[in-house]
């Protein structure tokens, strides 16, 4: 007598090993989302350290918040090249609404820093706050 299909232990058996396939896949592939997220705060946070530096460069003073980097301060004058100083930004790429939605600028053991929350992120621009 020849058989024909799969027996209800052949099935079971198959199913098991598709699921053991499936949650190695599941563990390995869990954190590269959270990976992703650090990786990129972390490069808009330098960009946006970078930005505040030639902020600073320029007009003589840090920034005191991120949409200086975006907007010209009413203190600080339009560049001038014979004086070598001056707003000449914008300094900072995208919009000052998803930086400053994203990160803050605060000072932290005397030294400015950004600040983002989720992930968490703290870098500082080593530049001393106005008082």
């Amino acid at each position: 007598m020849t058989r024909r299909g799969i027996t209800l232990m052949e099935l079971l058996v198959v199913v098991a090993i598709l699921g053991l396939v499936a949650g190695m896949a599941a563990v390995t592939y869990a954190g590269v989302g959270e990976q992703a997220d650090n990786s990129v705060a972390k490069a808009e946070s330098t960009a946006l350290r970078d930005a505040c530096l030639r902020f600073a460069a320029d007009a003589g003073r840090p920034p005191s918040s991120l949409s200086e980097l975006w907007t010209q301060p009413a203190d600080v004058a339009t560049w001038d090249p014979a004086f070598r100083r001056g707003w000449r930004g914008p300094y900072a790429s995208g919009t000052a609404t998803e930086a400053t939605a994203d990160y803050r600028l605060e000072p932290i053991d005397g030294e400015l820093a950004i600040i983002r929350d989720q992930p968490e992120i703290s870098l500082s621009t080593g530049l001393v706050p106005r008082p």
